[in-house]
């Protein structure tokens, strides 16, 4: 395993992924990551939605919200980052979520899951995923 991953490489890695299209979708199963096996069986979003509850609701769409304000940076260590500068939200909705699942959508590959911390519900509302301040995904050496 390498010591050190130069600070170029890491930002590299996190602006790959602010090239694709990026969703966000959101499921309620406590299972998804306690049952959740990282063996390449459910490493699409495809395959976690043919296994676990996604959230339906009138003002929710099958498959999530699109990202579209990525950006990549350094943070105050040289760690690289990809953040969103918009916070998901969803308007009228009814749903419980426990859930996000961070996808690119060329292929389905699963960048990200999230657990929101338990069932986080909503009645005919708005509900917003506050992205963490440190980025969506974060590099490290």
């Amino acid at each position: 395993m390498a010591s050190i991953i130069p600070r170029e490489v890491k930002l590299a890695v996190a602006t790959g992924y602010s090239g694709e299209t990026l969703k966000i979708a959101l499921f309620n199963d406590a299972t998804l990551t306690t049952g959740f096996v990282d063996d390449g069986s459910e490493d699409t979003y495809t395959e976690i939605a043919a296994a676990h509850a996604q959230v339906t609701s009138t003002g929710y769409t099958a498959g999530g919200y699109t990202l579209a304000n990525k950006t990549t940076g350094y943070d105050g260590s040289q760690d690289a980052y990809l953040d969103n500068s918009v916070n998901p939200t969803w308007t009228g909705v009814t749903f419980t979520a426990t859930h996000a699942v961070l996808y690119e959508t060329a292929t389905n590959k699963v960048r990200a899951i999230y657990d929101l911390g338990g069932s986080k519900a909503v009645t005919t509302g708005t509900f917003t995923l506050i992205l963490d301040a440190a980025g969506l995904l974060t590099v490290t050496s």
